[in-house]
């Protein structure tokens, strides 16, 4: 008994001892592996920090395990860990967020630390099943040793090159330039290359700044590229080309998609010829299947190139082509399509390739690119080639040979299965290239003295030419910020290069709407009460001579008019007065018995009669003047006996108004000549008159008015238009002369002349622009509307003409609008409105930084600037782009790169102003650049004023 207690006892003895070590030495073992999960935490950490010490833009990563490679610590890439044995490594790298005091907060925060960031290190291993042990580390690391770049002041700035960019007058950011309206152009710059073969075709890759040409066959090379990043600066000479290839073959077409450059061209068997444009080599053609002729056209994306050739019989000639490896493209087409003509241009636009044809009824092509047999025809208006086609969103645009149709027409595509013509415009030449940008289509035509035309789409019109050197064609243009390229058959500018000379402001008048009013009559005056305009007409038998117009704004600046109401006089409307409350108009006419008529016009579309005053015969009422209560009309000379008492057979009569029912003349004064127009000045009156030109009455003696003073300008010519502007009286003369008189104290009856100018043929009414300019209409052929210059009254100017294409009677300046209404003798447009031309900023544009030296090979690291982005239509931005070469020679042809790095996507760019780190694919390079790409909404431009690259 007592043995097998003792055995029992020794057995839970025994039993205890063994679990006790049994737990100890599993203690023992935990404790291992978590003193290994530590240091392998550690060596997460140490891990960051040498990938840091090597290169900051490297920790870009979210989540990553880390590997050696070549002797140092390197990411394996995003969403990786680390498998070591039992244990998995997992390192996060998060943003590092600052507050107002730039201490560490929870982000947002107030802004995001570029040169900080937070490393998590987490080890995770298995204890028993089922059951984890986890050990995490935290470090914060910073950018701490980075040497940094920036551009700020005009000496950095002035470095850089500039395409339709400039320094502002301070020097210290970049802005857009000015571009304004192309009513005026002149050639910026050429480029001349060697030998007598012409341009032919031309690209513009905006992504890089280069200009690709191609040219006819010779004995030079027909594809060239050119750096136009400081075309500010004027253009490159051939000898600095960036590259050339010598095809043996003209160029008909250009396109640029990636890496490579597409041609299309005349050499039998490689009608499609690839450029590999890393160094401008040949890697790669293809040749049509049948016998066609020269591949005309050309456009590629993606792994597909589209190319156009000339008419082949009862052949094809469009194709689809498989590029996915340009130097071995498949000998088989992916699709094709017979069009019966040639294939002068195409372009693509979403899933659809647009082609102008020499076809003579199906000129205009569309080919669904998701179904090559699926395709809609368009029959443009003329039997005339197609040379061109352009789209702009959801507006096609094809050019023809000239006819006598319009040359360039304008579709509706925005369902490509019901295609819709909205309008042509005649240019009266070929159209062989369109870009269109901002509501103008430019044009290369073959005429002589006008090889660029500019059209106005908006009410497609031709409103600037610009004269290109040499033979008098150019065979294709495009646009990009500032400028028009064209491509000439001219031996020595085979590219020209236009930018628009118009002056922003009164320089350049722009006419910006017109109105036609019913039937050919005239249109001798013009007035305007808020969005309302009212034009007199002369006698219009049968119909109305006074309308009303609602100006309501279109597209692109202009304004239409829109009829609303009129009314019948059955006599010439002579001078128009409106109310400064807009409810009433006194009208000065030629009818008897309403010499003056009053409209009451408060509703516009439904004007009324309010009043009438039959001055004695012959009724021909010329001028007309309100003061409160008071009218004041001036009559054609009555040659009569006169009764100033009794009102009778006079030509100035003071008339109450204040009950428009019973007009009443209260007294009158005898002129003795015609009585033109009339101004008032407190108490006188200024006349103009057919024999002394200005006559001066006092309107406020009794009990008649009396003549107190006049003007008597050298030689005989009759006054016509009047204007007041404070202390100073403007008159013209029909002889063309404008005068300008100080009326001021003494001188109200004495005027005495500060300066007097000739402009030209036969002047009319006058309008005033208070100490700025004085509107005159005239005869003048292609000058009717004369802008003078009277900001110093005693040294008066023109200041720039405008052709109405028929005369203008009067103007009427508007100074809430800036606006000038002219009523004119175009039978067309009797009412049009002109304004200063705007100033106008291109809406694209770069500016290239200088070539900067890190001085060994370091990494780069961060980039980031400071941006001024106004609010404007469509948009404002800025974007920049990078790129670094072992060499200055080799970074001029070095691919630009966004934070994605060199991946060729051109939707790639740095748009974070407060800095994005660098793509380490531009690491190990000593030599670095920037690019910023502008993009404006016409009237405004965004301002770069600092840029910062951080390096190692």
């Amino acid at each position: 008994m007592e043995v097998i207690l003792a055995l029992a006892i020794f057995g839970i003895i025994g039993t205890t001892i063994a679990t006790l070590i049994v737990g100890s030495l599993s203690a023992l073992n935990q404790g291992g592996e978590q003193t290994v999960a530590e240091a392998l935490a550690e060596e997460g950490i140490e891990g960051v920090r040498s990938i840091r010490d090597n290169a900051w833009n490297e920790l870009r990563v979210s989540a990553s395990g880390i590997e050696p490679q070549f002797g140092k610590w390197t990411f394996k890439g995003e969403a990786t860990t680390d498998a070591i044995g039992k244990y998995t490594r997992t390192i996060t790298l998060d943003d590092v967020c600052r507050d107002a005091t730039d201490e560490i907060t929870s982000c947002p925060g107030i802004y995001t630390d570029l040169h900080s960031k937070k490393a998590t290190v987490e080890i995770v291993w298995e204890v028993r099943p089922g059951i984890n042990n986890t050990v995490q580390r935290i470090a914060y690391f910073t950018n701490w040793d980075s040497v940094t770049v920036t551009d700020t002041t005009k000496a950095d700035f002035d470095a850089g090159s500039h395409n339709s960019t400039f320094n502002t007058t301070s020097g210290n950011d970049v802005e857009l330039t000015e571009s304004n309206i192309f009513l005026t152009s002149a050639i910026h710059d050429t480029i001349q290359l060697s030998g007598n073969e012409n341009a032919n075709s031309i690209f513009i890759d905006e992504y890089s700044d280069i200009l690709y040409v191609g040219r006819v066959s010779g004995s030079n090379a027909e594809f060239l590229a050119f750096d136009i990043s400081d075309i500010e600066n004027g253009t490159p000479l051939e000898s600095e080309a960036l590259g050339s290839t010598e095809i043996g073959a003209t160029v008909n077409s250009i396109f640029v998609d990636g890496n490579y450059a597409y041609l299309a061209t005349d050499k039998s068997g490689e009608e499609l010829i690839v450029i590999d444009l890393e160094d401008y080599t040949i890697i790669g053609s293809w040749d049509t299947p049948s016998n066609e002729g020269a591949g005309l056209s050309v456009v590629a994306t993606g792994t597909r190139a589209f190319i156009g050739t000339q008419a082949n019989g009862s052949g094809v000639e469009w194709y689809a082509v498989d590029v996915t490896d340009p130097t071995n493209i498949n000998p088989m087409p992916l699709g094709d399509e017979e069009i019966s003509g040639d294939v002068n241009d195409m372009i693509i636009s979403g899933n659809f390739a647009h082609l102008a044809t020499s076809h003579d009824t199906l000129d205009y092509y569309i080919i669904d690119l998701t179904d090559y047999n699926n395709e809609e025809t368009i029959d443009v208006p003329g039997n005339d080639n197609a040379w061109s086609v352009y789209v702009d969103g959801t507006k096609s645009y094809i050019g023809k040979s000239s006819s006598t149709n319009a040359e360039i027409f304008e579709y509706d595509i925005s369902t490509i299965t019901s295609v819709n013509l909205i309008d042509a415009v005649e240019v009266g030449d070929n159209v062989l290239g369109i870009a269109v940008e901002d509501g103008f289509a430019y044009l290369a035509t073959n005429d002589g003295s006008n090889e660029l035309q500019i059209a106005r789409l908006e009410n497609y019109t031709v409103i600037g030419t610009g004269n290109a050197n040499g033979s008098g064609t150019c065979n294709r243009v495009v646009f990009y910020g500032a400028y028009a390229y064209l491509a000439c058959r001219d031996n020595t500018d085979e590219i020209q290069i236009f930018k628009s000379s118009a002056v922003a402001g009164w320089e350049t008048p722009y006419e910006i709407g017109n109105g036609d009013t019913p039937g050919n009559d005239n249109a001798p005056v013009v007035g305007f009460y808020g969005d309302y305009v009212f034009i007199g007409t002369e006698k219009n038998s049968g119909g109305q001579e006074f309308f009303s117009f609602h100006v309501t704004s279109g597209a692109n600046g202009l304004y239409e008019f829109e009829p609303s109401g009129s009314y019948e006089i059955s006599q010439t409307v002579n001078d128009i007065f409106i109310t400064s409350d807009g409810n009433y108009v006194y009208l000065a006419t030629s009818e008897d018995p309403q010499e003056l008529l009053v409209l009451n016009i408060t509703d516009p579309a439904n004007i009324v009669y309010a009043g009438v005053f039959d001055a004695s015969d012959p009724p021909n009422g010329n001028g007309v003047y309100v003061v409160g209560n008071t009218a004041y009309l001036v009559t054609k000379n009555n040659a009569g006996t006169s009764d100033p008492f009794s009102c009778v057979n006079t030509e100035l009569y003071v008339l109450d108004i204040s009950n428009l029912s019973n007009i009443q003349c209260t007294k009158s004064g005898e002129l003795g000549e015609d009585g033109n127009a009339i101004v008032v000045s407190g108490n006188y009156a200024y006349i103009s008159t057919n024999g002394e030109e200005i006559q001066i009455w006092n309107i406020a003696s009794n009990p008649l008015p009396t003549k107190v003073g006049g003007y008597d300008a050298p030689g005989g010519s009759n006054g016509r238009g009047l204007a007041l502007d404070g202390n100073t009286l403007y008159f013209t003369r029909a002889n063309g002369e404008f005068y300008v008189l100080d009326i001021s104290g003494a001188n109200a009856t004495d005027p005495q002349p500060k300066d007097s100018i000739d402009l030209g043929n036969g002047n009319f009414n006058i309008s005033i622009q208070s100490g700025v300019n004085a509107f005159v209409g005239s005869a003048d052929g292609n000058t009717e509307l004369k802008i003078v210059n009277i900001e110093d009254p005693n040294n008066i100017s023109i200041r720039a003409t405008f052709d109405a294409d028929g005369n203008v009677l009067d103007a009427a300046y508007d100074a809430a609008t800036g606006y000038v209404y002219l009523a004119t003798t175009n039978n067309d447009q009797e009412l049009q409105i002109v304004e200063a031309l705007p100033q106008r900023f291109a809406q694209k544009g770069t500016f290239t930084s200088q070539i900067f030296d890190a001085t060994d090979t370091s990494p780069f690291q961060v980039l980031s600037w400071t941006e001024t982005i106004p609010s404007c239509t469509p948009t404002c931005d800025i974007t920049i782009l990078f790129r670094s070469a072992a060499t200055i020679a080799g970074i001029k042809n070095a691919k630009w790169a966004g934070p994605e790095g060199l991946d060729l996507d051109e939707d790639d760019f740095f748009t974070n102003p407060t800095g994005t780190l660098i793509h380490p694919d531009t690491n190990g390079f000593r030599y670095f650049q920037y690019k910023a790409m502008f993009t404006g909404g016409g009237t405004e431009s965004p301002e770069l004023e600092d840029v910062i690259v951080d390096y190692k």
